[in-house]
């Protein structure tokens, strides 16, 4: 994996087993979920809206592969592209929606109880994903709180990333000597 922030990029190693890639038709969500936290940590791509709210996070195309796939007929609510879209993990695919990095996430409603990140291991010490912005109606009787960020899961299938042993602060946990 590589990380790039304000003009410097890292490329580190995950630990072997520890993150999986994931496609729920039936929830409409792709992404990268870990032993540490579970499906929706390190990112989670889904097509829930967040229409009822402020609409930042609307119209995926994770959505319209997962409503394509379940109910073909209604391809005729799509641009004639729609249909082409990768519906599976075997090809090179890109499917956007709302974007989460949540340990207690849920499929079902996008809500996350608990946004503090987990490390994830790798060669160059721990790693930790932040959710930066979040909505919360739970006073509006909508499950919350929710992401309000939007993502893309790319893949590319057979490509190695290389090696950088360099510690740059965005990489260390947030109590680390190093951070300070």
């Amino acid at each position: 994996m590589t990380v790039t922030s304000g003009g410097h990029a890292v490329s580190a190693s995950l630990r072997t087993g520890q993150v999986y890639v994931y496609w729920d038709i039936d929830k409409a969500s792709v992404g990268f979920g870990s032993t540490a936290g579970g499906r929706g940590y390190p990112l989670s791509i889904t097509a829930n809206q967040d229409s009822f709210s402020n609409g930042l996070v609307e119209n995926s195309s994770v959505g319209a592969v997962a409503d394509l796939t379940l109910a073909p007929a209604e391809s005729t609510f799509y641009t004639a592209e729609t249909p082409t879209l990768a519906t599976d993990l075997t090809n090179e695919t890109a499917l956007s929606g709302a974007a989460s990095s949540c340990v207690a996430f849920d499929p079902v409603t996008s809500a996350c109880s608990n946004f503090t990140p987990v490390a994830l291991q790798t060669n160059l010490g721990p790693l930790y994903l932040f959710e930066p912005y979040t909505d919360d109606q739970t006073l509006n009787g909508i499950a919350g709180p929710f992401s309000i960020n939007s993502g893309v899961f790319w893949s590319e299938l057979g490509r190695q990333g290389g090696d950088d042993s360099r510690r740059l602060p965005f990489l260390e946990p947030p109590n680390s000597p190093r951070r300070r």
